[in-house]
């Protein structure tokens, strides 16, 4: 039974997770668009578009 616990804690970790970098996504989006993002910025917020959208395809 315990290791249905740690699977369970393990599937909620994994969407906190994945809620928490799609809204840092969003603010980055949001200063790329008033303030701007650099080359390496804007490669590395396209990097995590690629992984949410990975994460979420994998469900």
């Amino acid at each position: 039974m315990a290791s249905l616990d740690r699977i369970e804690q393990l599937s909620c970790d994994r969407t906190i997770l994945l809620l928490r970098l799609k809204d840092l996504t969003r603010i980055c989006d949001a200063v790329r668009l008033s303030a701007g993002l650099g080359k390496h910025q804007v490669e590395r917020l396209e990097a995590a578009k690629k992984l949410i959208s990975d994460l979420e395809g994998s469900d």
